[in-house]
């Protein structure tokens, strides 16, 4: 056992007796454990077995708790830091070759001291260790520095297509808008635009992609997605791929008495390029306002975050703590929008958690209408009503509600891509 006596070495062969009565098996954070032995009870009769890890993937870990494993071609999601301090464990994620769908945590004991302070090894190769489990998730434990001395090679990069912005919206008489891209693990690839209208034309030159919208001429708002993706030629399977909504208004009537038309009004992605500032708190009790000064978001318990986003890089993310089980999060405009007749936006959750959409008419002093949506843990779009005929001074507001049945561990909710339409 680890800093008690009798101590052990790799490869030493022990026989443990297993006294009625007294010794019992436990299971803690999912990991099985014997309790009520005694050090005499723990007979060395071997030394010098030989230790062989057993090479598994990355998502068999639960399956060989407690056994020593190892799994090849993996890197960890930090390029740089340590492996530990000697105040606190250590969780650090990884993935099987920079793809993040795959990814699974290295925990290092504040106990193993060869660690403490040691540089984070970032390069890609076989990681060895034990294998463990906490809620759930598999993890592994490696021993010693020699169980990470594999982690030298190349890092490898997944291709992915990031926009600054994954909605763009347009005047009634037409323009041309940039969407700057940021681009991982491109290599010999090459960057492609299409549109699902051809009212709106995408192109692209380096890494920008430009959108023109050519001038409305009909009654009716009109509205497009636009992919970009990366592949080997126009023609070929898509690699990586990103969407982007686009929007354009009517042309307005109702400001020389002639009729109005339902239009987007406002939008957002909760994108670093829209003004909001993502962070890593979640546990905040009192409202942290996001996003440019004018157009706001406050939110209770949540962040604009980088953490699993909806679409693009970025989401409004609000959480439930089972420590704090009486608080949910939420999150609300800080500014009136005018004329109002519905909002669409995305969606996903953990733990079957809903969201219950509102609106205000007094700057937040009291919240009406409330819908509850059942979400799902994959992206989906929903539609709230307002009002057929438009409702001004309007802010709208979003909360986390817990299901039937209370989730027994932290739970989320992201919002992403709002689009509030409104009579013009």
């Amino acid at each position: 056992p680890l800093n008690q006596t009798p101590s052990f070495n790799a490869g030493d062969k022990v026989r443990v007796t297993l006294k009625a009565g007294v010794a019992k098996t436990q299971v803690r954070y999912g990991v099985p454990q014997l309790t009520g032995i005694t050090d005499s009870e723990i007979e060395k009769i071997g030394e010098g077995v030989a230790v062989t890890p057993i090479k598994i993937s990355y998502d068999k870990l639960v399956e060989y708790v407690n056994m020593p494993v190892e799994i090849d071609n993996v890197q960890s999601v930090a390029t740089s830091g340590v492996w530990s301090s000697s105040s606190a464990n250590t969780s650090h994620k990884f993935t099987v070759n920079g793809d993040e769908a795959q990814q699974f945590v290295v925990y290092v004991k504040k106990a193993a001291g060869v660690f403490v302070d040691v540089a984070l090894a970032t390069g890609n190769g076989t990681i060895k260790g034990i294998a463990s489990v906490y809620s759930n998730a598999g993890q592994i434990v490696p021993r010693n520095l020699d169980d990470v001395a594999g982690l030298t090679g190349a890092r490898v990069e997944q291709p992915k297509i990031t926009p600054a912005a994954t909605s763009m919206s347009f005047v009634a008489e037409g323009e041309a808008k940039t969407n700057e891209l940021t681009v991982a693990g491109q290599g010999e690839l090459l960057l492609f635009a299409k549109s699902s209208d051809e009212h709106f034309t995408a192109a692209i030159e380096g890494t920008t992609l430009t959108v023109t919208a050519a001038a409305n001429t009909t009654t009716e708002a009109k509205s497009a997605t636009v992919t970009v993706y990366m592949a080997a030629s126009a023609e070929a399977e898509a690699v990586a791929s990103v969407e982007i909504a686009c929007s354009q208004a009517a042309p307005s009537s109702g400001e020389d008495g002639g009729e109005t038309t339902e239009q987007v009004v406002y939008t957002t992605g909760f994108e670093s390029g829209e003004g909001f500032t993502a962070s890593t708190t979640y546990n905040n009790a009192t409202a942290v306002a996001f996003g440019p000064a004018g157009s706001q978001w406050k939110t209770v318990y949540g962040t604009a975050s980088t953490t699993k986003p909806v679409t693009g890089s970025q989401s409004m993310q609000m959480r439930w703590y089972t420590s704090a089980a009486t608080t949910l999060g939420y999150t609300y405009t800080d500014f009136d929008i005018e004329n109002v007749t519905k909002v669409e936006f995305s969606a996903m959750n953990t733990n079957n958690m809903k969201v219950a959409v509102s609106y205000s008419t007094d700057a937040g002093a009291t919240w009406q209408n409330a819908q509850t949506f059942d979400l799902t843990s994959s992206k989906a779009t929903y539609t709230y009503t307002v009002s057929a005929t438009g409702v001004s001074n309007v802010r709208l507001r979003f909360d986390v509600v817990l299901p039937a049945t209370a989730p027994t561990s932290t739970s989320r909710v992201y919002i992403d891509d709002v689009k509030v339409s409104g009579m013009k």
